[in-house]
């Protein structure tokens, strides 16, 4: 099968076994039409970082405005078209064929802040750009955005299959907003992320270049939240190389080059690309329908108990009532009065226990999460894996539970979960290699 193909079996998978069961747990997913979109990359950094100047570079043309000054401030998403023409924000995050409808949630500041540029550029067939605006380092009123921006970044980072990071070789260092965007925005999608360290030539000679390049380094060593340094692209736009560079440059042709070839090849990792993103939303609902259905059970068995006492109570104390009564009236009255309450707190009781249970289940999800998956939990492979998912589902989980609580969350049966779990630990997987 072709690669779309693939995907679009992927996606009829994703509608028969995650979306129910996303419904269900009213956990938000991805929309479709970010899944079936060309692969995506987004550019962040600085100001004069280097990003306009490299997708002016990729697509032969001269499409963002360049300069040591801010020169944009909002997102442009770069799309394919025949006819060149701009789609301003409110156009495009109001076309339900494009995955950008989302975006309205930030609120009529950031509409205003983000538009689309359709262009006849061969690599837009294949892959779409988003540049952003530069970051900076203030944090004063004069300096605040229309939207939040961290928040903003994360939306696009998620949608992205590559994220590039770029530093001017004259401030390597990290402003307030991309400190924000390293520890908020890109927490939990690294994986996607590469610096790109662009205008080697600037430099005056290799202990300069290895200066810079170390306190980049360093800068992000204490940045970044992960163990492992993002590769890091030290490039040269050819076109734009001064004249008296006093570096060789044969070594960031070739970094360059290299960055080509990866954006490039990404559209035949699209099915990859899809294929974990899916994998990762059932991962979490499994998680999470699985948590929730154990703590319904144990809600249901405070429930029924205490139905079953306060149904016995009434018995044992209209028992004694009757026998007494046979002697004389008088003597059945306090076992009757006490039959009267037991009913009234079977009718009462089993909800006022039902939801102190619910609400004392909230600080008790780890402990129904350790019991459930207690087998898996033991084998070292998969406990750290399993653990750090968990803790990305439990957020989403108690924040729903505290705003809806478990009626608000329809059920989600035994046969679902399995079915679920069969689609994404075999079913899914097997397309991995397609």
């Amino acid at each position: 099968m072709v690669n779309q193909d693939v995907v679009e079996t992927i996606l009829e998978q994703r509608r028969a076994h995650i979306v129910p069961v996303a419904a269900n747990q009213r956990m938000e997913l991805l929309p479709e039409p970010a899944l079936r979109t060309p692969p995506m990359v987004l550019l962040l950094g600085n100001h004069s970082s280097g990003k306009s100047s490299l997708i002016n570079h990729l697509l032969d043309q001269d499409v963002q405005r360049t300069g040591v000054a801010p020169t944009d401030d909002g997102f442009t998403v770069l799309l394919h078209g025949e006819r060149p023409r701009a789609i301003d924000g409110e156009a495009l995050t109001s076309n339900p064929e494009l995955p950008f409808t989302e975006l309205k949630q930030f609120g009529p500041g950031l509409v205003q802040h983000v538009e689309g540029r359709v262009l006849a550029a061969d690599l837009l067939q294949h892959v779409r750009l988003i540049d952003s605006p530069g970051m900076i380092d203030a944090s004063g009123s004069d300096a605040e955005r229309p939207y939040d921006f961290a928040q903003v970044v994360r939306w696009f980072a998620q949608q992205s299959d590559l994220i590039l990071l770029f530093f001017d070789p004259e401030k390597p260092g990290t402003t307030g907003e991309t400190l924000s965007v390293l520890n908020e925005s890109l927490t939990g999608i690294d994986h996607k992320l590469r610096i790109v360290m662009n205008k080697m030539d600037l430099f005056d000679g290799i202990r300069d270049f290895a200066r810079t390049y170390g306190a980049l380094c360093w800068n992000l060593s204490r940045s970044l939240n992960t163990k492992d340094m993002p590769h890091i692209y030290t490039t040269v736009i050819p076109e734009m190389v001064r004249e008296d560079c006093k570096l060789p440059l044969d070594g960031f042709a070739a970094a360059l080059l290299e960055l080509e070839a990866y954006i490039g090849d990404l559209p035949g990792r699209r099915v990859d690309s899809v294929l974990s993103r899916v994998l990762d939303e059932g991962h979490l609902l499994l998680l999470r329908s699985t948590v929730t259905e154990a703590l319904r059970r144990k809600v249901t068995s405070a429930r029924i108990n205490t139905i079953v006492a306060c149904a016995l109570s009434a018995g044992v104390a209209a028992g004694i009532g009757w026998m007494l009564g046979r002697e004389a009236w008088q003597h059945a009255l306090i076992p009757g009065v006490l039959a009267l309450v037991a009913l009234g707190l079977l009718w009462w009781l089993p909800g006022v226990v039902g939801r102190w249970r619910e609400q004392r289940g909230f600080a008790e999800l780890d402990t129904l999460f350790n019991h459930a998956f207690r087998d898996l939990l033991a084998g070292r492979e998969r406990a750290d894996d399993l653990q750090h998912d968990w803790a990305r589902a439990r957020a989403g989980l108690l924040r729903m539970l505290k705003n809806v609580g478990l009626k608000g969350l329809k059920r989600t049966s035994r046969g679902q979960r399995k079915r679920l779990a069969a689609c994404i630990g075999e079913t899914l997987p097997a397309y991995r290699s397609a």
